[in-house]
């Protein structure tokens, strides 16, 4: 009867540590899967606000050509740069909604989202 109980005890405890390193590569895997998601949203950003900046500079120099046929070159700059400094004021008055929510529930909804409890 001892041997018995002994041994069950010793079933269970491998099973226990079975289930332990089981459940932590589940956890090293999970937490790979966020990283490199977060991370590739992270590069795609990066690299859409290159391209982005890019392509205001370029529009920029097309709305100072615009402005030139009304205004000045000088004051045609100016109105371009006036209407940059507006864009980042109105940027930073909307910085809540605009910038801090969306990454604040992309990252909540990347950490904290369980889909493999989900049943399709």
């Amino acid at each position: 009867m001892k041997e018995k109980l002994t041994d069950e005890l010793r079933a269970m405890w491998r099973e226990a540590r079975r289930w332990w390193t089981n459940e932590v590569e589940y956890i090293k895997l999970t937490a790979a899967e966020k990283f490199t998601i977060l991370m590739s949203a992270f590069v795609v950003g990066a690299i859409c606000m290159f391209v982005g900046t890019i392509a205001l500079v370029i529009f920029s120099f097309a709305l100072v050509e615009v402005f030139r046929n009304f205004l000045s070159p000088a004051l045609a700059y100016t109105c371009v740069g006036g209407i940059f400094v507006l864009m980042l004021v109105l940027l930073y008055l909307l910085r809540r909604p605009l910038v801090y929510n969306p990454i604040a529930r992309f990252i909540t909804r990347l950490i904290l989202d369980k889909t493999e409890n989900k049943k399709p």
